[in-house]
């Protein structure tokens, strides 16, 4: 990880920047809060569906030591 552009990975996958993702792996990171810098609007983006009516980040596994603000938005915890 590149410590500066961390907190650009919910923004990036949401965007689909450089590619869509189909999956995306949280480990030991709860970035939704703690990197965000828009906790808001990372909500937005953890939610969010393109015109199909499909989540445009389709799967979030969450790894970590403790239940954090993550959890709410994983599939598979």
């Amino acid at each position: 990880w590149s410590h500066g552009l961390m907190h650009m990975v919910i923004a990036n996958a949401h965007a689909g920047d450089p590619y869509r993702i189909d999956t995306l792996l949280l480990y030991m990171a709860n970035m939704a809060w703690n990197s965000s810098m828009n906790t808001s609007e990372t909500m937005r983006m953890l939610t969010d569906k393109g015109a199909d009516g499909e989540y445009l980040i389709p799967r979030i596994i969450y790894s970590d030591a403790y239940a954090s603000e993550m959890v709410a938005y994983a599939d598979l915890i």
